[in-house]
């Protein structure tokens, strides 16, 4: 679902496409679910810079 929205080279979700992915899957995502989701986007970007950076 929204797993496949990344922007690419760690920029983070496309909001736009993952909403509608969110719609879609007729999740309610409130304004604090989408805080939550900010903090595991950072931290999911977080970790593939790292992982990155190890190569």
């Amino acid at each position: 679902m929204v797993e496949t929205q990344w922007q690419g080279e760690g920029r983070g979700l496309d909001y736009c496409n993952a909403e509608v992915a969110w719609r879609l899957a007729e999740l309610n995502i409130t304004p604090d679910i989408f805080k939550k989701i900010q903090v595991l986007e950072v931290e999911a970007m977080n970790a593939a810079r790292e992982q990155h950076e190890q190569i």
